[in-house]
């Protein structure tokens, strides 16, 4: 920006004393910069240097700090390490003092993925990683679940832990509760055919609905009354006991 100079003040009475009022100044303004007296008023001069800048108190002064450029890299920061070396595979972190980063080696646990369903998780020995499969990562990580297998069913038969079933036949399916069963284990039934569903137990069965119940041990069931009823069943004691999690229709608790 170009500052206007002003070529001269001239008071409009010749006669006067005391201070300046506005309405006794003439300026003669010169236009052809970019900037205007009129328009922005006085400036002091330019000190025709790109780096300085005018202050508060009218000076102007080179600003402190460098270029003003910024960091270009991680390593630029004040407050990270200066190097990469030795730092291969590890992760950054606040430290301690949280007053700067620091890079650490990733903690045990952590799936990573080397292969078409196996992960390496670490094991006792900081550092050291083995090669696991998915179910022994999930079972390490103490992960459950992961979807269940489901099947048409045309014939009775006994269940499969964490397996679902879609009963489709003209009479009446039967569906025996497996004898060994885990904790948090899954049964699920759902209706298609026009002879229902039934749900019997081993000895010592019992199935938890609500708070109905039914007969412990083989004169125990669970049965649909509609064809699309269904019902989901998670073991609550090892072997044994069932709970109803989840149903779609009234159910018939024997």
């Amino acid at each position: 920006m170009t500052v206007t100079v002003i070529d001269k003040i001239t008071p409009k009475n010749s006669a006067f004393t005391g201070l300046i009022d506005d309405d006794q100044i003439i300026f003669t303004d010169i236009t052809d910069g970019d900037s205007s007296a009129l328009a922005h008023g006085f400036l002091p001069r330019l000190s025709d240097d790109a780096t300085e800048f005018l202050n508060g108190e009218g000076d102007w002064v080179a600003v402190s700090g460098g270029s003003g450029a910024g960091a270009s890299t991680f390593l630029d920061l004040t407050d990270t390490p200066d190097s990469y070396t030795s730092y291969s595979g590890q992760m950054v972190i606040v430290n301690s003092d949280e007053d700067g980063l620091e890079f650490i080696p990733i903690a045990s646990g952590v799936p990573v993925t080397t292969a078409e369903n196996d992960f390496m998780i670490g094991d006792d020995s900081p550092g050291t990683w083995v090669t696991k499969t998915l179910a022994e990562t999930k079972t390490i990580l103490g992960v459950t679940g992961g979807g269940l297998a489901w099947e048409i069913i045309t014939a009775n038969q006994t269940a499969e832990v964490n397996h679902g079933y879609i009963a489709n036949k003209g009479t009446l399916s039967t569906l025996l509760l497996p004898a060994t069963a885990a904790v948090n284990d899954i049964v699920r039934v759902s209706g298609m055919g026009a002879g229902g569903w039934i749900i019997t137990q081993n000895a010592s069965g019992v199935i938890h609905f609500g708070n109905k119940d039914t007969t412990v041990g083989v004169g125990g069931s669970l049965a649909s009354v509609h064809i699309r009823d269904a019902v989901e069943l998670i073991c609550c004691v090892e072997n044994n006991e069932w709970s109803v999690i989840s149903s779609v229709g009234n159910l018939t608790v024997v």
